[in-house]
């Protein structure tokens, strides 16, 4: 791939500019919304209600996303692999974020599934992703009434934790997939514009 020297839209770390994240965000059916905008008050409040977030801090980018009822913090940058984040401590990570200067984004929208490769697609064994910062808290349990249709969060995560070891690697597994198929795709709007 061949980048211009004095390209405003990609660093020389392939770190991409908030025009080329919106425009790849928006060209899959997806709306991207800063977290500090007015409409996005409700995400701010409840933030375990929406389906991603990405964040920006100089250039980095980094996804928080929900898989199969779990939210995980897909930054690349961490040396242990993906972090799994409960529902109830993931509002104070994002405040976290804020304080720490990252410009927070809703993405809202229908997410693509997670990518399926031949074979298991186990890339990261489940051991390796932790709940780092989540240690000692409450697991938060849902007990809204169910309205007649199936709350399809709350039968991924009844799923997961009575599947087998085996079944939750594999399901930890499409979280990394999933990730690297939105780079794959961000690289790939790129080089086609």
């Amino acid at each position: 791939v061949f980048m211009a020297k004095d390209s405003t839209h990609v660093d020389e770390s392939g770190n991409f500019s908030i025009e080329v994240i919106k425009k790849a965000i928006t060209n899959i059916g997806l709306s991207i919304t800063p977290l500090t905008h007015p409409e996005m008050k409700d995400a701010k409040k409840d933030p375990h209600k929406e389906i991603a977030f990405i964040c920006n801090l100089a250039n980095h980018w980094l996804t928080i996303r929900k898989i199969a009822g779990t939210w995980y913090n897909l930054n690349s940058v961490l040396p242990s692999g993906p972090h799994s984040i409960s529902d109830l401590y993931l509002g104070a990570f994002l405040q976290q974020l804020e304080m720490d200067n990252y410009s927070i984004f809703v993405i809202r929208g229908r997410l693509p599934d997670p990518l399926q490769e031949k074979g298991n697609g186990m890339r990261i064994p489940i051991e390796k992703i932790t709940n780092k910062g989540t240690d000692g808290m409450i697991k938060e349990k849902k007990t809204e009434p169910s309205s007649g249709s199936k709350d399809t969060d709350l039968t991924a995560a009844i799923a997961l934790s009575n599947a087998s070891k085996e079944e939750q690697e594999v399901l930890a597994q499409s979280a990394a997939a999933a990730e690297q198929e939105a780079i794959m795709r961000v690289r790939v709007q790129i080089t086609s514009q």
